[in-house]
């Protein structure tokens, strides 16, 4: 997100005259303008529509943190994580925004990322703040794998992408699982692990006001909150971990899902592959 460039709409024609104003692309991407509201104010409104509360984000906020935490110290991440070197040639091998959770008191008496806001239940600590990141995946035909003796970890069993309404953004991943799942012939039960988009928090609990999945099995190492949200990786990334996931409890099926500013949600179920 540090290379996400400013904008500007003037240049090419030529400004003869008076300011020429840029416009930073992140804000940009975090802008509805058929609600004309920043998907804070969005996400605010469906939390106040849907019953969920500070408390909520907050508590899915601890749990998250907790879950990042733990499997960095267990070692975890390393087989997911290419080592790189930085300009000044220290070795960065680990997530850089993975911390312990806080006290419930420091959630509590964290100030609203609105400040004038009617609901005030986004903060800064549930919340994911901005992150650098990359991922890499390879896609294969069965044709390919084949010529190339490759030796997938996953497969893909199903995806489905669907729209709602931008003012309830947050609950397109759940009509594309619902979908997803239903191209599968899989129901809610068949799933081992559930990678849910949390970078706001509440989004764990629209998803699981739905499903009601165990909570053991959502997110298991950490989701986008505690382990950071670079804006294009995201989805990878979670496809990636649960493969991984899948593999170390030697489980079948995992289903990712992600919901999108301007109402677009996606969701894939993959299956280990041994």
């Amino acid at each position: 997100m540090s290379n996400s460039p400013h904008l500007n709409w003037y240049l090419r024609n030529g400004v003869q005259y008076g300011n020429c104003q840029s416009k930073d692309s992140l804000i940009m991407v975090n802008y509805d303008h058929k609600t004309q509201l920043f998907k804070e104010e969005i996400i605010e409104r469906m939390c106040h529509s849907l019953k969920i509360t500070r408390k909520n984000a907050d508590d899915w906020a601890h749990i998250s943190s907790l879950c990042a935490y733990q499997a960095l110290k267990k070692g975890v991440f390393e087989e997911e994580i290419v080592p790189i070197t930085l300009r000044n040639g220290e070795k960065l091998t680990q997530d850089e925004t993975i911390h312990p959770p806080l006290s419930h008191d420091e959630y509590a008496l964290a100030p609203p990322l609105i400040a004038n806001s009617d609901y005030k239940i986004l903060t800064k600590y549930n919340s994911a703040g901005p992150a650098d990141g990359g991922v890499c995946l390879a896609l294969a035909s069965d044709k390919s794998i084949k010529i190339n003796g490759l030796k997938p970890k996953a497969k893909i069993i199903s995806w489905a992408n669907t729209t709602v309404k931008p003012e309830m953004y947050g609950l397109a991943s759940i009509s594309s699982a619902r979908l997803c799942l239903e191209r599968a012939n899989l129901n809610k039960d068949d799933i081992d692990i559930v990678e849910i988009f949390d970078a706001s928090t509440p989004f764990y609990h629209m998803y699981q006001n739905e499903f009601n999945f165990h909570e053991e099995n959502i997110n298991p190492n950490g989701g986008p909150f505690a382990l950071g949200h670079p804006l294009s990786m995201t989805g990878l990334r979670m496809i990636l971990s649960a493969t991984y996931e899948l593999h170390r409890r030697e489980q079948e099926f995992a289903m990712i899902s992600l919901c999108s500013i301007g109402g677009m949600g996606c969701t894939i179920i993959i299956k280990a592959v041994d």
